[in-house]
């Protein structure tokens, strides 16, 4: 039987620290761990080598690829309509999973800090 792409949907600041970041590595590998492929959005994002607009469009890529999306606790779906994410993934009637694992919950494990990139560019 084929794994299913899971595409992880969460709350992510404009900066990403390490509390987010662990918070998504948790649920990857929580997920991971239960048998599926995940995409985990975090990893572009916090790579130095991609700017952030090339890292939001292939993570809208892998979103378009995925079998259903797992869409964190921390994710307020009030505000579905602000969230591409969950846009793109009605749109493409993907299969939806409110996730139930929780992973603000425990504490950041240790990290290396990393430089996380702000988005310093100004709208000319």
């Amino acid at each position: 039987m084929k794994k299913k792409k899971l595409y992880l949907i969460g709350q992510v600041p404009s900066v990403i620290d390490a509390f987010c970041e662990a918070k998504f590595r948790r649920t990857q590998k929580q997920l991971t761990k239960s048998g599926f492929i995940i995409c985990n959005p975090i990893l572009r994002l916090t790579d130095a080598s991609l700017e952030r607009d090339e890292a939001v469009k292939l993570n809208l890529q892998d979103l378009m690829f995925s079998d259903a999306v797992y869409i964190m606790p921390c994710v307020s779906l009030i505000e579905w309509r602000k969230n591409i994410e969950l846009k793109w993934a009605l749109d493409l009637k993907l299969t939806m999973i409110n996730g139930m694992f929780d992973a603000t919950a425990e504490a950041p494990e240790p990290i290396i800090t990393k430089k996380y990139r702000l988005q310093t560019r100004v709208s000319k």
